[in-house]
């Protein structure tokens, strides 16, 4: 049965349509028992750190700037993480709809997970 509050919240941001996130390896680690976490400079851990950006087609797509490489976090910068998520097929496309893809990063890819 869907999460029709996840469902409400989506349309509420205005996405194209909600996104299951575990058809990406990184969604897959937001459901871990024991979800591994990098620690920042200021003490805070932080799991994903999501950003958004555009491909020179004009094509917006939302991505974690932490990855998984063998079995340990690591932290890329934003147009590495871009790359690689492009290359591993991890980034989400979202068209030309930058508001979507800029909302989906700056939170929506918590809405009915555990990191909601």
């Amino acid at each position: 049965m869907p999460d029709f509050n996840a469902l409400l919240q989506y349309k509420q941001m205005r996405l194209p349509t909600p996104l299951d996130v575990t058809n990406y390896q990184w969604g897959k680690r937001i459901f871990e028992k024991n979800i591994q976490s990098i620690q920042n400079p200021d003490g805070t851990q932080s799991t994903h750190k999501m950003a958004a950006e555009v491909d020179p087609q004009g094509n917006w797509y939302a991505f974690p700037t932490i990855v998984r490489q063998g079995n340990q976090l690591v932290q890329l910068p934003t147009p590495q993480a871009f790359q690689w998520n492009l290359k591993n097929k991890e980034a989400v496309p979202f068209g030309q709809d930058k508001n979507a893809a800029l909302q989906f990063a700056a939170g929506g890819y918590k809405i009915g997970t555990p990191l909601q």
